[in-house]
């Protein structure tokens, strides 16, 4: 994901789509935060499920698959996309773009710069979420209270089932 997220971010911002490249940077600063809430909360801290529901601990049968997995998913982008512009995966996909204005990669200019802003935009997600339900799990809680408006949007998902549902689901069974 942080390949693919940075090479959005930087094609954005190299074709001067910087209203994109900024909602990019909100959405990984967010992304950054839901995923270490999921993290924080079902790992840490004191256990929300009755005794009885708990499980066991995962054994070597789960484990061990899980990491011949994860380890190469975790490099697969470094693998096929080193060096930026010039990885498998840009020659592969190159037949693709023909046409298309290529930029080059400087790690000591724009595009190194872009990959550490990225980067500490997660960073800051993280550092959040750690805050909010690890270090002081009340806060969250105060913060809910504090913007209501906020709160019940983000807890109903910002009412997308709801406008999917009246825009495109009730319009559709209409038709038929």
């Amino acid at each position: 994901g942080f390949w693919a997220k940075d090479e959005i971010l930087g094609g954005s911002f190299a074709h001067h789509y910087y209203v994109v490249w900024a909602v990019g940077l909100v959405t990984a600063f967010l992304t950054g935060v839901y995923m270490f809430r999921l993290i924080f909360l079902t790992f840490h801290g004191e256990s929300r499920t009755p005794t009885a529901a708990r499980g066991h601990a995962p054994g070597p049968s789960m484990t061990v698959p899980l990491a011949v997995l994860a380890i190469p998913a975790a490099v697969a982008g470094l693998v096929v996309g080193w060096p930026p512009d010039a990885g498998w995966i840009h020659r592969f996909l190159e037949p693709v773009f023909v046409g298309e204005e290529a930029g080059h990669f400087e790690w000591l200019g724009v595009g190194g710069v872009l990959m550490l802003v990225s980067l500490v935009v997660v960073l800051a997600g993280i550092a959040l979420a750690w805050q909010l339900y690890l270090r002081r799990p009340e806060s969250a809680a105060r913060l809910a209270m504090r913007f209501p408006v906020v709160y019940r949007a983000s807890l109903n998902k910002l009412y997308m089932d709801e406008g999917y549902e009246r825009g495109v689901v009730r319009p559709l069974i209409g038709c038929a």
